[in-house]
């Protein structure tokens, strides 16, 4: 019984090491990794760009085919320290030909010449002219100077204009068979503008007088002393006819006039220029008990402009005035 037990043990040991010996060794299970699939990534879509668009050139002056499609007439200038207009446009007239040369109408001369353009640029090169002497009253020099300093050109309203050199000035050109319209439009606008119009005739039918004078010889010493400003006037002197002394003169009663000799020594001599339409208040003189519009009466008086306007106050009226005869 004793002796079993080992060999048992012995024959389990044993059996336990083929088992182990006879059997494969155990494989690594693969597991499986999870598959991603790849995430399709919409990219952000990116426009065409539009092409830049080229900036758009600078308008090119008139060409100067422009310049040769009629003859020119100078019609005005206006420079830094002048302006002026040209009465007889027809006598200042240049003509650019196709061939580059120029002729020019200098009022009783007559020049050639040539000319170069360049994008707006303009260069004339005066050549043989006469040298017929013109009236005093001519710019045919000064038509031909400007011309020689012309720097650049440029159209509108259909009109030509030439700048000169160094800010000189500006000439401007009205085309032959246009100047009419032109000298037509600046006379409706000097009307409009109150200039250009001849002065007005005013006749005076009835010969009447339009200054009074006079002298007034005085004696007192004291009046060269009294009168601090002293001034001659017309005043409306109706409130005195008709006792009315509470009263002032307006101003509308009042022609002021000048002292033209002095004060001092006597006697002092005065004018007063009478206006076309008094405006002084009318008195009714012939008492025939009817109301009559009456006449306006005035009285050359010496008075003291202490305020120094263009009228009489009421405080300057009272005791300051005296009658000049």
């Amino acid at each position: 019984m004793k002796k079993r037990i080992p060999f048992l043990l012995l024959l389990a040991f044993v059996a336990a090491f083929v088992a182990a010996c006879g059997s494969e060794p155990a494989q690594p299970t693969a597991t499986a990794m999870p598959v991603v699939e790849p995430t399709a990534t919409t990219m952000p879509t990116l426009e065409p760009t539009a092409e830049p668009t080229a900036a758009a050139p600078a308008e090119e002056p008139e060409s100067a085919g422009d310049l040769t499609s009629y003859p020119w007439l100078w019609t005005s200038f206006t420079g830094p320290v002048e302006q002026f207009d040209i009465e007889a446009p027809e006598n200042y007239v240049v003509t650019f030909n196709d061939d580059g040369s120029a002729n020019i109408k200098a009022d009783c001369n007559n020049a050639s010449g040539s000319y170069t353009t360049d994008a707006g640029s303009l260069a004339i090169e005066i050549g043989p002219m006469t040298m017929a002497a013109c009236p005093p009253e001519s710019r045919s020099d000064q038509f031909v100077q400007y011309l020689g300093f012309a720097a650049r050109y440029f159209f509108e309203d259909a009109m030509l204009y030439i700048d000169l050199m160094a800010d000189g000035g500006t000439m401007v050109f009205a085309p032959e068979g246009e100047a009419e319209l032109a000298e037509a439009a600046q006379s409706a606008a000097n009307q409009t503008s109150g200039s250009g119009l001849p002065p007005a005739v005013i006749a005076n039918d009835e010969g009447g007088p339009a200054v009074a004078t006079g002298e007034w010889a005085y004696t007192a010493a004291a009046v060269a002393t009294h009168y601090l400003e002293p001034v001659a006037m017309l005043q409306d002197v109706s409130r005195s006819i008709e006792r009315n002394y509470t009263e002032w003169v307006p101003r509308s009663g009042q022609i002021m006039g000048t002292l033209t000799r002095p004060l001092a020594p006597a006697p002092t001599a005065y004018q007063v220029n009478l206006p076309v339409q008094p405006t002084g208040a009318s008195a009714d003189l012939d008492n025939d008990g009817e109301e009559d519009a009456g006449v306006q009466v005035y009285a050359a008086v010496l008075g003291t402009n202490l305020v120094g306007d263009s009228y009489l106050e009421q405080i300057e009226q009272g005791g300051f005035t005296s009658y000049l005869g």
